[in-house]
């Protein structure tokens, strides 16, 4: 394993770490989206004006294949499987984060809209071609080798298909 991916393990593996995200952001590891006059403190509803702007860039059929890079707990892909009917195909290297992506999968009946595995986007084992789009909601930060996971990332993509990434600097 790459010392830049054993650090972000590491980090998002910290008491302090999973304290924050657990009683702040209920497990999810993005910040959201805050329109003009939104309160800073709505986390809950600025997560979900991100995911409906993701939502809204992707603008996919009903049916689309997509490919959650850096899956999380899976509220995203929950998210667009449920409201945009999508096969999202998740992944995420935390281990704990794939069990509880799996837990709120279950939970919310969208196995089969929804699959979760543990795997690096820089060392993606899908066949070319099989994703209609593919996104990531701030976690391409986190890559060691960017360049190799954007090749990945297009060698995954069907013709046409879309890369749409959220993300922070």
């Amino acid at each position: 394993m790459d010392e830049n991916r054993q650090a972000v393990i590491d980090y998002y593996n910290t008491g302090e770490s999973k304290k924050v995200y657990n009683l702040v952001l209920h497990g999810t590891k993005h910040f959201g989206y805050y329109k003009k006059g939104n309160s800073k403190w709505q986390f809950n509803k600025a997560m979900r004006q991100m995911e409906a702007k993701l939502a809204s860039s992707l603008a996919l059929p009903s049916g689309s294949k997509v490919l959650d890079a850096g899956c999380g707990v899976g509220d995203v892909a929950s998210y667009l499987a449920k409201n945009k009917g999508y096969h999202i195909e998740g992944i995420d290297i935390l281990d704990f984060n794939i069990e509880e992506a799996k837990r709120r999968i279950k939970l919310n009946g969208l196995q089969n809209l929804v699959h979760v595995q543990l795997m690096s986007y820089e060392e993606l084992s899908f066949p070319p071609d099989s994703f209609d789009a593919v996104y990531t909601m701030e976690t391409f930060v986190h890559s060691a080798n960017p360049e190799k996971a954007l090749r990945g990332f297009y060698k995954a993509l069907k013709p046409g298909g879309k890369l749409v990434m959220f993300e922070y600097s």
